[in-house]
């Protein structure tokens, strides 16, 4: 199967706001709508390609689903684990076999989008429905400890999105729960330093000039 690169087709990267996804749609349907193209078969295919590119990354709740597809159909050098886990022991091994592999790896050069969507493949809704029917709450904890190791080097939006996923197999687990919600303040704290030091180190940097300009009058 061949998954559709709305990205491209749109002209973007993946990383695209919801508003540079609503430019580009409007500056190509403009292009290619079929008003201003009536006798090109051509313009009236990019058309519906555009606009099917537009209804799914603007949707969030699509944009999700399209990435995992996306993921899942392209060449990352991901992980492979034994997709016969039919215990809660065999999914927790290749929790824990994820858990190494991410540990092993240079966080700095991490592919964050790799690890959350290996992560997602592990928590299926498969696994999530194995582990509440067998209720072992021990395993379960094992579990969701490795996941808190490996959704260390990963962004805050991630984890976020792996608590809602995560939430079946935590429903008797509020010190966990905390824990989850603790490194996403963090993480966001640290976030939106990386984010603005630079613009409050050169307004400080200003400021310090400016006053020993001052100074020297």
């Amino acid at each position: 199967m061949i998954v559709k690169d709305y990205y491209k087709i749109l002209g973007l990267p993946t990383n695209a706001s919801k508003s540079d996804i609503k430019k580009a749609y409007r500056r190509l349907a403009l292009q290619y709508h079929p008003d201003k193209q009536a006798e090109s078969t051509y313009a009236a295919a990019l058309f519906q390609e555009v606009h099917e590119a537009y209804q799914v990354l603007y949707d969030d709740k699509r944009r999700e689903e399209y990435h995992y597809e996306r993921w899942t159909h392209t060449n990352y050098n991901r992980k492979k684990f034994d997709q016969r886990a039919l215990t809660p022991e065999a999914i927790y091994a290749n929790f824990r076999e994820l858990a190494q592999y991410t540990a092993s790896m240079d966080i700095f050069r991490m592919n964050q989008e790799i690890i959350y969507y290996q992560l997602k493949e592990l928590l299926s809704d498969e696994n999530a429905s194995l582990l509440n029917e067998w209720k072992n709450e021990q395993v379960n904890r094992k579990i969701i400890g490795e996941i808190l190791k490996i959704s260390k080097p990963l962004n805050s939006s991630y984890i976020e999105k792996l608590i809602d996923i995560m939430m079946p197999i935590m429903i008797n687990d509020n010190n966990s729960i905390n824990k989850l919600h603790q490194i996403i303040q963090e993480k966001k704290r640290v976030e939106f330093w990386d984010k603005y030091k630079i613009i409050l180190v050169l307004i400080t940097t200003t400021l310090l000039c400016w006053m020993i300009f001052r100074a020297a009058k």
